[in-house]
């Protein structure tokens, strides 16, 4: 029946009780305490699928807020659902967004290290720089290792005598098209027709000059 619990003084919520746990801390101290409620996640498995489960957790906990109407609770969960999310090649330039945005710098070191380890990877992906900040180029660099660099700088070598191998090609296309206008070229078929005929031998002359002759000869 409704507001049962005005008479039976129980609440019930259908909601996980590390959910309830952390509405009621964040009620009363004003901090979600994640540490706490991800304690017993860490427990049953400390690596396989924790960063997932630990996603799945906060954003039990951000929907919680938003039905209850807790934007500040709501606020601190879905900044840990980002924090536990993978990053990959598709979504680096989102997660980045949202890093900077929401000022998370846990999330945006993540983001810097998979840059740095996917480096030659995304080189050449010139649509993903345009959207990430300039200076990530240099602090992803600086956290190779030697060897990765030097790794790195084979690849813009090579990328760059590549470039320059084409760029030859192509000029030596243009020169071969541009000797090839050149050559002189047949008549073409919509040529006007009083050059088609200065170019045909004058017989109407001839056979017109001695017709007269023909006509009166007697």
């Amino acid at each position: 029946m409704p507001w049962s619990e005005a008479v039976s003084g129980v609440v019930r919520l259908a909601k996980s009780s590390m959910v309830v746990q952390c509405m009621l801390a964040f009620i009363y101290a004003g901090d979600i305490r994640f540490h706490e409620a991800f304690a017993d996640l860490e427990a049953v498995s400390p690596t396989h699928g924790l960063r997932r489960r630990k996603k799945e957790a906060a954003r039990a906990i951000a929907d919680a807020a938003h039905e209850y109407l807790l934007p500040e609770m709501a606020m601190q969960a879905e900044t840990q659902v980002w924090c536990h999310s993978p990053v990959d090649i598709d979504n680096l330039a989102v997660m980045v967004g949202r890093a900077r945005k929401m000022e998370i710098p846990s999330l945006e070191e993540r983001c810097l290290d998979f840059i740095s380890e996917h480096f030659v990877e995304l080189m050449g992906d010139r649509a993903l720089w345009q959207k990430l900040p300039f200076h990530y180029r240099e602090v992803a660099f600086d956290r190779m290792s030697p060897e990765k660099q030097r790794s790195v700088e084979v690849a813009v070598k090579l990328g760059s005598m590549r470039r320059n191998l084409h760029s030859v090609l192509e000029s030596i296309s243009r020169r071969r098209s541009f000797d090839r206008r050149e050559l002189a070229k047949p008549a073409s078929p919509d040529a006007s027709i009083s050059s088609f005929v200065g170019r045909m031998p004058n017989l109407g002359a001839s056979f017109f000059v001695r017709a007269p002759e023909t006509i009166f000869d007697d």
